[in-house]
């Protein structure tokens, strides 16, 4: 039995392009923006990703490496953080969907992972 797949929110920074082309390949993607999020501060982000259940695709590691771990520190789980160095549009959106093929949401619970992890040959 295939596990599920994690539900992606995007952070403001992410190219916004990948909602749509990850929707057509059946994969839950939203963008802050989208919900209404922009400007909003990373504490919130990261709440409302708790909320719906969603890893967060960042490239913020300044913020979020720290907010994670204090999340993890007080007890409060949170679906996971995936940081992104900037990449081209078409790398980014490769990297994704190598993540999304290869990673199940069960497994990015309270989970700091890095995009430059999952590389095409």
């Amino acid at each position: 039995m295939k596990r599920k797949p994690p539900r992606l929110l995007l952070d403001e920074h992410i190219w916004r392009g990948l909602v749509q082309i990850f929707f057509q390949e059946g994969y839950d993607v939203v963008h802050i923006v989208d919900l209404g999020g922009r400007g909003m501060s990373d504490i919130d982000v990261m709440a409302l990703a708790a909320q719906e259940n969603r890893v967060i695709l960042t490239f913020n590691s300044r913020d979020y490496v720290p907010l994670a771990i204090d999340w993890f520190e007080q007890g409060k789980d949170h679906p996971g953080v995936l940081l992104s160095p900037e990449l081209s549009r078409g790398e980014l959106q490769r990297r994704v969907r190598l993540f999304l093929e290869q990673t199940a949401a069960d497994d990015m619970r309270n989970q700091i992972r890095w995009l430059s992890d999952f590389k095409t040959r």
